[in-house]
C-alpha cells in the first residue's frame, strides 16, 4: 500500500500470542471458544483485566461462576485489578516473572504425577527438554524470584492437576512485555501437559 504509516492487531498486540500458539499448535488459531466457558470449572486469567477489557467475556464466566459455585476463578497480575477483585484467588506477582511461575507449577505437576503422560507421549514434543527447564524452579525458588506465597504455586497446580476443564485467559500482561513468546508458551505447556 506504500506508505509506512501502518500498524495492526498483529504487530504488537498479538505477535506474541500468535508466535507461542505457533510453536505449540503450528497454527496461530486459539484453540478455545466462548461455548467452553459454559462448562469449564476454572479460569485462570494472566495479566488481564477482562472485568474492564473484555467485559462481555468476564460476564459470561461470572455467569458460569454463579451456575456452579464451585468453579475458580483466579487472576495472576501485578495489580489488584477489578478482575482480580472479583475472582476467587488474587496472585500479585512480580513483574516480569510469569514464565518462572508457570514452570514452577510445571516442576510440580510432574512431581505429584498429574500430568497426562499417554497425551505428552502422542501429542506432543519436547517435553523431557521443557521438563529440565522447570525442574530449576521449585516453589521455594520460584516464590522468591516472583515474590509471592508459595501456597499460591501449589494451588495452582492443584487446579491445573484436578480440574476437568481449565481455560486460561491472557492479554496484554503477557502479550507486550519481554520475552512475551515464552511467557505463552509456558502458560500453554500448562495445558498440554494436563492433557
Amino acid at each position: 500500500i506504500k506508505t509506512n504509516n501502518i500498524d495492526a492487531n498483529s504487530r504488537l498486540c498479538m505477535a506474541s500470542a500468535v508466535m507461542a500458539y505457533k510453536l505449540a499448535f503450528g497454527s496461530d488459531g486459539p484453540p478455545g471458544s466462548y461455548e467452553d466457558i459454559d462448562d469449564a470449572d476454572a479460569f485462570i486469567f494472566v495479566g488481564s483485566n477482562a472485568a474492564w477489557t473484555h467485559p462481555v467475556l468476564f460476564k459470561r464466566v461470572l455467569k458460569r461462576k454463579n451456575k456452579d459455585i464451585s468453579t475458580i476463578i483466579v487472576t495472576i497480575d501485578p495489580i489488584q485489578t477489578e478482575t482480580a477483585t472479583k475472582s476467587d484467588i488474587w496472585i500479585p506477582i512480580k513483574p516480569g516473572t510469569d514464565t518462572v511461575l508457570f514452570n514452577s507449577v510445571l516442576y510440580l505437576l510432574n512431581k505429584y504425577k498429574w500430568i497426562d503422560n499417554e497425551f505428552i507421549l502422542n501429542h506432543t514434543e519436547n517435553y523431557e527438554e521443557t521438563l529440565k527447564e522447570a525442574e530449576k524452579y521449585p516453589p521455594e525458588v520460584a516464590a522468591k524470584i516472583c515474590d509471592i506465597e508459595e501456597k499460591h504455586i501449589y494451588k495452582l497446580a492443584e487446579i491445573f492437576g484436578h480440574s476437568r476443564k481449565v481455560i486460561s485467559f491472557w492479554s496484554m500482561g503477557l502479550n507486550q512485555s519481554v520475552n512475551g513468546t515464552m511467557k505463552n508458551l509456558s502458560l500453554i505447556n500448562l495445558h498440554l501437559a494436563t492433557g
